[in-house]
């Protein structure tokens, strides 16, 4: 039986015939996710879903089209969906890891400003304390007046 008339079957109400149509496409289609994807589980994942989608969907589907074609096409959308969540869900970890960073050093910093350093202090006053100030360069600081002596003086 070709795809067309299994398709046809699943129209019908026949929605057992939809099996033949995973057996036939499940391993290509998931030799096809498994490259583009990080682990196997993923790839089991994405392909399931696809088939789902596409059982959703199969009306459709243009039976003068290739099949397994449809179904690489669905599989890479989903794909492609997971890599937007892995990244967003990345990127609001480093976002995390950076408030933390940020907590710990101020937390620091009042530590010492506690005990009774100056420096920081000063900093804390002029609402400074968080912000990374870079140091000089050693060429700035060569160029830099010395104290107590004038450029004219040089």
């Amino acid at each position: 039986m070709d795809d067309s008339e299994i398709i046809a079957r699943v129209l019908a109400g026949q929605q057992d015939a939809f099996g033949a149509l995973v057996e036939r496409y499940q391993r290509q289609l998931y030799y096809f996710v498994v490259g583009k994807v990080a682990e196997d589980t993923e790839a089991k994942d994405i392909v399931q879903k696809s088939f789902v989608s596409a059982y959703q969907n199969l009306r459709s589907f243009q039976t003068d089209g290739s099949l397994f074609a449809w179904l690489k096409g669905i599989a890479l959308k989903h794909c492609r969906n997971e890599w937007r969540r892995y990244h967003s869900q990345s990127t609001l970890r480093e976002r995390l890891l950076e408030a933390r960073r940020a907590e710990l050093e101020l937390a620091w910093l009042e530590e010492r400003h506690h005990e009774g350093d100056r420096r920081v202090s000063a900093l804390h006053v002029s609402g400074l304390v968080g912000i990374r100030v870079a140091a000089p360069s050693h060429r700035a600081l060569a160029s830099a007046p010395r104290p107590g002596k004038s450029r004219a003086a040089r």
